[in-house]
């Protein structure tokens, strides 16, 4: 009976010497998290934090919020590299392990909206408007939002602007669609509406190998078109299509084409909701294979980026942002396409 007794009080010994064991190599992982944390090593933080739990359960509750926002962390900086994907993965990660984070919500919808999943974006900013104690700023932002997002598409026989109709067909190089577009066209538009077709024939021309003679008012159309195709590009936020119509040999005070893009990208998509980009004034002036269009631009949004409005009212979520002025575009023709190069 003294052997037994003996035997058992080794092995309850044993095992609170392996627990103590376990305690101290979560804690140590515990403590490795929060400095790969500190480090912004988000991977690395998430990986110590969920051994230290499998060392102790007890930590889960404490270090549940902590990977979340481990996780969070990495979305928000996937984000600001555009990795759309991998930031989904990362903010979704971070709402698995902590549901309370209206603002995790929040970016996850941006980064959804960038991913053209607009459905589930809208599901996502809803899940944030249920939180009480969200940001006011964002919340009006979230609102803007989504009457954006939910507004009913236009039925394309609905359309009467069959002018801006056609343009934005060209934009997408629906050639067919935009010729039978133009010509219903009557009235003012008229004019630059049978422009526009003469500029599909000649592309149709060039597809099919057939050729025609040089046409300086042809070059004139296609040039007004490639400046109203960046203005509906710019609207519709179609980074791919501004990329199409700037050459990429483009520089300007801004830097280099990809800086242009970015530019573009990061500063009006992503602080301006609503954007109106419209040319008054076009003049254009051809010779050879280089064009100079003089035009006066009018932008128009509103804003919904970070509010800066004590270092500028202009920078506060909901205000109206306006610019307007003259603007010179310098363009050149390659294989009977016109590019902006500046």
């Amino acid at each position: 009976m003294k052997r037994v007794t003996v035997f058992i009080v080794v092995m309850i010994f044993s095992l609170m010497i392996v627990s103590a064991d376990n305690v101290e190599t979560a804690n140590s992982h515990k403590s490795s998290g929060d400095k790969y944390l500190m480090m912004k090593m988000y991977e690395e933080a998430i990986e110590e934090y969920k051994i230290a739990i499998q060392f102790n359960s007890n930590l889960e509750n404490e270090l549940r919020p902590k990977i979340a926002n481990a996780y969070s962390l990495r979305g928000i900086e996937k984000s600001k590299n555009k990795q759309w994907k991998d930031a989904e993965t990362a903010f979704k990660k971070s709402i698995e392990y902590n549901n309370n984070q209206p603002n995790t919500y929040y970016n996850l919808g941006i980064v959804l909206e960038n991913l053209g999943k607009t459905s589930d974006a809208i599901e996502v900013y809803k899940n944030f408007l249920n939180f009480p104690a969200a940001d006011p700023n964002l919340v009006r932002s979230v609102q803007d939002r989504l009457k954006v997002l939910e507004k009913p598409r236009v039925d394309p026989t609905e359309v009467t602007d069959h002018y801006m109709k056609g343009l934005e067909l060209m934009t997408d190089n629906k050639l067919t669609e935009a010729k039978a577009e133009f010509l219903l066209v009557k009235g003012e538009k008229e004019k630059e509406a049978k422009e526009m077709i003469a500029v599909i024939e000649g592309l149709e021309n060039l597809v099919t190998g057939t050729t025609a003679p040089e046409d300086p008012s042809q070059n004139e159309a296609a040039v007004k078109n490639t400046v109203m195709s960046l203005g509906i590009s710019f609207q519709k936020k179609d980074i791919n299509a501004i990329k199409a119509i700037y050459s990429k040999h483009a520089s300007n005070s801004l830097g280099g084409y990809d800086d242009i893009i970015n530019y573009y990208h990061d500063f009006w998509f992503t602080l301006f909701e609503n954007l109106s980009f419209t040319f008054t004034s076009i003049t254009i002036v051809t010779e050879g294979s280089t064009a100079v269009v003089d035009c006066y631009v009018n932008i128009h949004g509103i804003y919904s980026g970070p509010d800066n409005s004590a270092v500028n009212p202009k920078f506060k979520p909901g205000a109206e942002y306006k610019i307007e002025g003259a603007r010179q575009f310098l363009m050149v023709k390659e294989n009977n396409y016109w590019y902006i190069t500046n």
